[in-house]
């Protein structure tokens, strides 16, 4: 027995395999396949490891520097709780473990986009809120869209990156690409994920996995040039 399967039989039930109803659920992944197994989407699953590896080194980094603040333990915290609930959504994928790895997703977006608004480049409130609003109000409305494999959902968030990350280039003495940096990272990130099932129809390759490990190197991007902006 391999350490997957061993690791599968002490788990309860509810981990064991997908309910009935959640194989009912409208989810297509091009490693899964149809398989009602929690080790269904191995990699998917397991580079999920990427982000509480972000996490650890940006704190690391943040200690070491003297500026372990509030919201640099948040924004660990938050990048933790991606990883977290992306694991659980690729396990056991259904209509309630989907909002597990959304919404985790959207929260850090949300927070790191106004520290660096508010905080980073200084706009007024008024304006940070302004550009938060309309980054989320396109993430839902865009939602419901399957473009790309899905992944027209972030392409709001992709911009507001390089636009934010060209003005902290102009602005910030230290490191000044890093969420230039990001914004480019996360366009692999996105083109690993709209190729996931092209890539299997084709090649019987899956790349959505590469899709975490991607934006595991998105968060610690961003969330160093926060600890930079602390300095």
């Amino acid at each position: 027995m391999g350490m997957l399967q061993r690791i599968e039989t002490m788990l309860p039930s509810f981990w064991g395999k997908v309910s009935t109803a959640s194989a009912c659920w409208d989810y297509k992944n091009a490693e899964r396949n149809g398989s009602l197994e929690f080790w269904g989407e191995p990699w998917n699953a397991l580079s999920n490891i990427a982000f509480p590896l972000a996490a650890i080194a940006v704190w690391i980094v943040a200690r070491r520097r003297g500026v372990t603040t509030p919201a640099t333990a948040l924004l660990v915290g938050l990048a933790f709780l991606v990883g977290a609930g992306s694991f659980v959504f690729h396990t056991v994928p259904n209509s309630i473990t989907v909002w597990m790895d959304r919404i985790p997703i959207a929260i850090l977006q949300l927070a790191f986009f106004w520290l660096c608004c508010r905080h980073m480049l200084r706009f007024s409130t008024r304006s940070s809120l302004a550009i938060l609003a309309c980054i989320l109000v396109s993430y839902f409305t865009l939602l419901p869209f399957k473009m790309l494999n899905g992944s027209i959902q972030y392409f709001p968030a992709l911009l507001a990156l390089l636009l934010l990350g060209c003005l902290w280039a102009e602005r910030s003495p230290k490191e000044p690409y890093l969420i230039v940096a990001a914004g480019v990272v996360f366009i692999l990130a996105l083109t690993a994920r709209t190729m996931d099932w092209t890539a299997w129809t084709k090649w019987g390759l899956h790349t959505h996995f590469i899709w975490h490990l991607c934006n595991g190197g998105v968060v610690y991007l961003l969330l160093r040039s926060w600890v930079v902006h602390l300095e």
